[in-house]
């Protein structure tokens, strides 16, 4: 989204706001970005009145099940199998999770976490199989770190937190209190000022393609 954390702050500050035309926009304007380092928390959004309309194909076509890849079947196999009582069932614990968050967040500010769980692979690998010979069994499980924090609804920043031997890039996850993502844009923005890491780009040729070198 962004290259660094001011930029996805202004991405954020430029994307929010009322809007008659955007029924999701937020009820209050955005913060006034004098200082991308100290930006006040953000409102809270009330969404009670929505109006939703729904369009199963925007009068496009949609693409045959048989043309779409494995990963993409999958998940829509296993949403068809979803029962009302699996949705119910969801909801509660969705709601027996929220109120673990609230306990948590009442000792911290941030939570630290790893992006992903494993380094950069191979582009032609469809997904990682096996970590640390653990079994992944879906191409989803090797996600976890960061699908297990998107569930929380929590606001979440991927920043670059280091490399590896090699030279690759490790991501730090930092989460935050729910609707509090201009306070995590701020500890984002101090954690990338005090490290340094997001400066190191690769270097490109005349096709944008990075280099070896």
């Amino acid at each position: 989204m962004a290259r660094t954390v001011a930029d996805a702050a202004l991405l954020l500050a430029v994307l929010s706001g009322p809007d008659p035309r955007v029924p999701l926009a937020l009820d209050q304007p955005p913060p006034v970005l004098t200082d991308p380092a100290g930006v006040p928390a953000l409102l809270a959004r009330d969404l009670s009145g929505l109006r939703v309309a729904w369009s199963p194909d925007l009068g496009l076509p949609v693409e045959h099940p048989d043309l779409v890849g494995p990963n993409v079947t999958w998940n829509v196999q296993r949403g068809l199998e979803l029962t009302a009582a699996d949705l119910s069932r969801a909801t509660v614990l969705r709601a027996a999770l929220a109120e673990r968050i609230s306990e948590f967040f009442a000792d911290a500010d941030v939570l630290a976490c790893p992006v992903s769980q494993v380094a950069p692979f191979d582009v032609t690998l469809d997904w990682v199989h096996e970590i640390n010979g653990q079994p992944q069994h879906t191409y989803l499980d090797w996600m976890a770190s960061a699908y297990l924090i998107s569930v929380t609804g929590l606001p979440a920043i991927s920043v670059p937190g280091g490399f590896t031997p090699d030279g690759l890039p490790v991501g730090l996850q930092l989460v935050g209190r729910r609707r509090g993502d201009w306070d995590l844009l701020a500890v984002a923005h101090a954690f990338q000022a005090a490290t340094g890491h997001g400066t190191r780009v690769p270097a490109l040729d005349a096709t944008g393609s990075a280099r070896a070198d």
